[in-house]
């Protein structure tokens, strides 16, 4: 956890890095499959001898949680994720930097209408990072100033390192699950996200 302590902000990918190394701290990175992520939900459907795990209702800063159903959308994984959303968003900053259709538009505004994640506060950009690699979820709103490729090795975030999840790989390249996540479902979510935090 240690890779973490990097100042104020900080807290806020320390406990990004907590919630998703549970599974792995408890159970081993090998043992995490389906089921586990109902400890996430804060349904206990294994063994009753594993502890329940954090829910959003116990943390700082993600403090809720969402299903993103990519059922029906054309060229999707067509999962049901569970999403941990982060409260530290400001949806009506101005992007001023990032991707160039997105400059001069509010955060809600660059992600209902392009899909693209909301600049955070200390200037990285929001991502959704599938907790222990695994292609089924649950998913974070990451940051890109953790989550990005040079900490593919490090745990608690990529805990196969550059091997992919042993059950539920994300896969590579052309018609892959992550081809399909990064093409449509990262996408759409950032778009619905976007939706529902712009003016009403």
């Amino acid at each position: 956890a240690s890779v973490y302590r990097l100042g104020a902000y900080s807290a806020i990918e320390a406990e990004f890095a907590s919630l998703s190394g549970q599974f792995s701290q408890k159970l081993g990175a090998s043992a995490y499959d389906a089921k586990l992520a109902n400890f996430v939900n804060g349904v206990n459907r294994t063994e009753a001898a594993i502890p329940r795990w954090k829910t959003a209702a116990d943390n700082q800063y993600f403090t809720s949680t969402t299903n993103f159903d990519t059922w029906g959308l054309p060229g999707s994984t067509g999962f049901d994720y569970k999403v941990f959303q982060r409260s530290d968003i400001d949806w009506q900053m101005v992007r001023t930097s990032g991707a160039k259709q997105g400059r001069d538009l509010t955060n809600a505004e660059a992600a209902a209408r392009f899909g693209i994640g909301p600049i955070l506060p200390d200037g990285s950009i929001a991502t959704l990072h599938h907790s222990q690699q695994n292609a089924m979820g649950p998913l974070f709103e990451a940051s890109t100033r953790y989550h990005r490729i040079a900490n593919a090795q490090r745990a608690p975030l990529h805990p196969f390192g550059a091997a992919q999840h042993p059950d539920f790989p994300l896969g590579r390249g052309p018609g892959s699950l992550r081809d399909a996540f990064q093409k449509v479902d990262s996408l759409q979510y950032w778009k619905n996200r976007g939706q529902q935090e712009l003016p009403k």
